[in-house]
């Protein structure tokens, strides 16, 4: 049991660097390419090679992550597509905005916990995806 824990948390540090990480490269404004593949890269030596960043909407895997490893995930996606928003990349904003709700939809579907942080964040998110 000890052993899964500890194996658990290392995988939740490595998710706080992997988002940290992203988030200095959106404050240096480092291109959008240039985080996601940042993201692409960490994500895979997190979820496993077959994971897709481009198609995680189509992806049926992201339903047996933890709520945890989704809510990092969507973190990963709102900073994306913010950066793309920022970087005038309005397709790829929205591609990475709409991928972000829809892990959004699967947190509320299956988490017990409320995030005013996911409120604020879904609010932005739609106010781009509707521009």
């Amino acid at each position: 049991m000890m052993y899964r824990k500890d194996f658990i948390e290392r995988e939740f540090e490595k998710l706080a660097l992997l988002l940290g990480y992203i988030l200095n490269l959106r404050k240096e404004k480092k291109s959008v390419f240039e985080m996601q593949l940042a993201a692409k890269t960490g994500l895979k030596s997190l979820l496993g090679e077959d994971f897709d960043i481009e198609t995680i909407e189509h992806d049926t895997d992201v339903n047996d992550y933890s709520p945890q490893k989704q809510q990092a995930l969507a973190d990963i996606l709102f900073e994306l597509g913010i950066a793309a928003s920022e970087q005038n990349k309005p397709k790829a904003a929205k591609r990475f905005l709409s991928q972000y709700l829809h892990i959004l939809q699967l947190l509320e579907k299956n988490s017990t916990t409320f995030s005013f942080q996911n409120l604020a964040n879904k609010a932005i998110a739609d106010d781009i995806m509707q521009s």
